[in-house]
């Protein structure tokens, strides 16, 4: 295994995949042992909730306590998507619901630990429904405090099917006011997260006017690394600036 790049400004690593149990806990170790200040951040809810139910076999606390003392450090926000289970069931049917994301950050955070929490907007969901994300995000951040970072993102309609075939790419004026929105209405979220990976990033640098600051918690974009059909569209989206 390589080891981590910080003498090249890595100082975290995210993963996430589908092995055994103890290729996890290894994983997790082994990265500690190369570097003990390594911070681990790795897992998002529904992968949680994966491990908890299919790999582990344990309560998801368990499994959380077990996955910290290997090395993990945070847990990531993926799999928020929108919380309303209307939308939800159009958009990734069969996903996790909203109560079963919020329940494993709640568990999280009241064993001391911190998270990141996501919106995907700019697909079939209205205003008022990522208002209530909104909300929902704010309520548990009132409630644990454990929540240090928000990053949306807009969807990405490329090589889409179905019902999101023929959606628009949300605008830039979109996406920037969904940003001011977000940092409005979440001041009880320390950071808000510009993630150039979908914004582009000359639409990223924009951002940084309306206040969306990095951290070594929410980790915006900088050090993310693009997989896939995201990675596509931020290239695309630095070709065309």
């Amino acid at each position: 295994m390589r080891s981590p790049r910080r003498h090249r400004g890595a100082h975290g690593r995210r993963i996430a995949s589908d092995f055994e149990k103890d290729w996890y806990l290894d994983l997790l170790r082994r990265l500690r042992a190369l570097d003990p200040q390594l911070h681990i951040k790795a897992f998002t809810a529904i992968e949680v909730r994966h491990l908890a139910q299919r790999v582990f076999k344990m309560p998801i606390r368990d499994t959380l306590e077990i996955l910290r003392e290997a090395g993990l450090g945070s847990i990531t926000g993926g799999g928020a998507e929108i919380f309303d289970p209307i939308v939800r069931d159009q958009i990734c049917r069969g996903k996790e619901t909203a109560a079963e994301w919020l329940d494993v950050h709640r568990t999280w955070h009241s064993m001391g630990g911190r998270s990141t929490c996501t919106m995907l907007y700019g697909h079939i969901e209205t205003l008022a429904h990522r208002a209530d994300h909104l909300r929902q995000l704010r309520q548990l951040q009132d409630e644990t405090g454990g929540f240090t970072g928000f990053v949306p993102f807009a969807f990405e309609p490329t090589q889409s099917h179905g019902i999101l075939a023929d959606i628009k790419r949300a605008s830039a004026f979109e996406q920037l006011r969904n940003l001011a929105v977000s940092r409005i209405y979440l001041d009880n979220i320390d950071h808000l997260t510009a993630y150039w990976v979908s914004l582009g990033l000359p639409l990223a640098q924009v951002s940084l006017e309306l206040r969306c600051g990095r951290s070594p918690w929410n980790n915006p974009g900088g050090k993310n690394f693009p997989h896939g059909r995201r990675h596509h569209a931020a290239t695309a989206n630095y070709r065309r600036a």
